[in-house]
């Protein structure tokens, strides 16, 4: 009998400390948070800067006037989004920080905040105006760039990695990054730019290559890899793998659809849409596709249209 008490409790012990290593060892509850903005149909069309987070939505700025939000950063639990505040002049280069508006650009061209990246406290941001220069702010200061004013030139992503500030766009009609301002040509034919992501030894460029039928494409410290596709427009680092999100032309109809690639292998979607953001964290891929979230294989709606209001999602991030 003593045998089988002494059995039993070190059964019990052996479950307690178990159960206490699994408590210490579990994996924090993550947060899927998505930026973009909600339209407001009427005589005056109106809209605001709409989050939603895992799967709830918000608008956080003021719905007073139209509004676009293009692309979003996240610097702790601060929400930044960059795009256009509309006035009588309209659409003015801007961001909002928590909902709240800071203009970047107050004169009479109209002008559109495309992108930014939040980085040890500095708010970088791109864009470009009605004149066709491409403009590029950092913490509401604009900062020349090498080819910026060369006519139809622009900003659509960026990028910081330690003291390096990537950007990426067109240079006239030339596709184009920057890196610390300085200008870097993408001569290739077709060859368009939509996305950067840099760490401390690699530049990534996404976009597309090729004519008369363009392929996804990126350069990787300018080196060319196509991918297949049509085109890339999101870019994610995890680790030693990198992510692309984009789109391919399915059918004899040519259909557009989503789909991704992982370290160049190709991942379809499915979903008759674009794969616009995308985010990684650990083994889980979370992208938005039009007004869908996937994750993993699994598609939800997440944004609403109908005849009185419509969502734009635009950026997503893990937070953990």
């Amino acid at each position: 009998m003593l045998r089988n008490f002494r059995n039993t409790l070190l059964c019990l012990l052996l479950l307690a400390l178990l159960h206490a290593c699994s408590k210490n060892d579990a994996t924090p509850s993550s947060q899927i948070l998505m930026v973009g903005y909600r339209l407001i149909q009427g005589a005056a069309p109106a809209s605001g800067v709409r989050v939603w987070k895992n799967g709830v939505p918000s608008t956080i700025s003021d719905t007073l006037n139209r509004k676009v939000v293009y692309s979003a950063a996240l610097d702790g639990t601060t929400i930044y989004a960059a795009g256009a505040n509309y006035t009588s002049k309209g659409p003015g280069a801007a961001y909002w920080k928590d909902g709240t508006l800071v203009m970047l650009d107050t004169t009479s061209v109209a002008s559109t905040a495309s992108c930014i990246f939040v980085e040890s406290g500095n708010v970088h941001v791109g864009g470009y105006d009605a004149n066709g220069f491409a403009r590029y702010w950092k913490n509401g200061i604009e900062v020349p760039i090498e080819g910026g004013q060369t006519p139809t030139s622009q900003i659509l992503a960026i990028a910081v990695a330690g003291s390096d500030v990537y950007l990426a766009g067109s240079s006239g009609s030339t596709a184009a990054w920057w890196k610390n301002g300085t200008l870097n040509k993408i001569t290739e034919a077709g060859a368009q730019v939509t996305s950067i992501a840099a760490t401390a030894t690699d530049v990534y460029v996404g976009g597309q290559s090729g004519s008369p039928t363009p392929s996804g494409t990126y350069w990787k410290n300018g080196v060319k890899k196509q991918l297949g596709g049509r085109q890339v427009l999101a870019i994610a680092i995890n680790g030693a793998d990198v992510y692309f999100s984009g789109y391919y032309m399915y059918g004899p109809t040519l259909d557009q659809t989503a789909c991704y690639w992982k370290n160049d292998t190709f991942f379809s979607i499915g979903s008759e849409q674009f794969a616009q953001a995308i985010a990684v964290d650990g083994n889980d891929v979370h992208i938005l596709c039009g007004r869908d979230y996937y994750r993993n294989g699994v598609t939800t709606p997440v944004g609403a249209s109908d005849a009185r209001h419509t969502d734009y999602l635009k950026s997503i991030f893990v937070i953990r």
